[in-house]
C-alpha cells in the first residue's frame, strides 16, 4: 500500500469524480498496488472503441510520470503506474484464476514519510521503499532487452499528454528540500519481491 502524496492524490482525484468505479485506496488510506512485468501481461478485451480510448489517462502535474489511467464507462481506477516495462494494476479489481478476488495478507504500508499525514500511517510501516523493492525496479526499468514491452504492444496505454488529466499539485509547500527532491524521482510503487497465487502477479505494495 503506498502512501506516497502522489498515489494518493491520484486515487482521491479519480474517486471525487464519484462515477461509482473500483477505487483504488483501501482501509489504510493508501493506494493498493500489484505490479505485473509486461512480458507476463496480455489484455483480453480492446482498449479502444472506434478509435476513441476506452481509458481516461491522467498524471500528477502536467510534467508527471508515469500515467495513470481509469475507465471512462464507470470510473474504475486500473492502474497506479505504467511503463514500457511494467504496469502497477489496482489490487482492489485483482482476482485469482478461480474468479474470487485475491487476498494479498498482511501488505506492508510503504512510503510513509511522503504520506499527507504520516501519524495515520497504520503499522505494518516503511518509512521510503525497501531497498530489495528499488533493486527490483530498476532492473526492470532499465533492462533494454525486456521482453513484449508494453509501448511497442499497446500504443493506447501511452496516450499524448495533450489527452490527458492533470493532478495538481497542492503539497509542495509541505515539504522541507530533501523530501521535494525525493518526491521527483520516479515512483515506486511496489513493497516486496514475493511471488503470489494470483495469475501473472509478481510483487504488491
Amino acid at each position: 500500500n503506498c502512501h506516497c502524496h502522489s498515489c494518493v492524490a491520484a486515487s482521491e482525484f479519480i474517486d471525487n469524480k464519484q462515477l461509482g468505479g473500483l477505487s483504488c485506496r483501501n482501509s489504510t488510506g493508501g493506494a493498493a498496488v500489484m505490479m505485473y512485468p509486461s512480458n507476463r501481461v496480455e489484455f483480453t478485451t480492446d482498449l479502444s472503441e472506434n478509435g476513441e480510448s476506452l481509458l481516461q489517462f491522467i498524471t500528477v502535474d502536467e510534467k508527471g510520470v508515469p500515467y495513470r489511467c481509469y475507465t471512462k464507462c464507470c470510473g474504475s481506477q486500473m492502474n497506479n503506474a505504467i511503463f514500457p516495462q511494467l504496469i502497477a494494476f489496482n489490487a482492489n479489481g485483482v482476482l485469482n484464476l478461480d474468479g474470487n478476488k485475491h487476498d494479498r495478507g498482511d501488505v506492508t504500508n510503504i512510503r510513509a514519510s511522503f504520506a499527507f499525514d504520516e501519524e495515520k500511517v497504520p503499522e505494518r510501516k516503511h518509512k521510503t521503499d525497501p531497498a530489495g523493492v528499488l533493486f527490483g525496479l530498476i532492473i526492470r526499468l532499465m533492462n533494454p532487452f525486456h521482453p513484449k514491452k508494453f509501448d511497442k504492444r499497446y500504443k493506447e496505454l501511452f496516450p499524448d499528454k495533450s489527452e490527458t488529466e492533470t493532478v495538481p499539485i497542492t503539497w509542495e509547500g509541505d515539504q522541507s528540500s530533501a523530501t521535494k527532491k525525493d518526491e521527483n524521482a520516479p515512483e515506486s510503487p511496489i513493497e516486496d519481491m514475493n511471488n503470489s497465487d494470483s495469475s501473472g502477479m509478481s510483487h504488491d505494495c
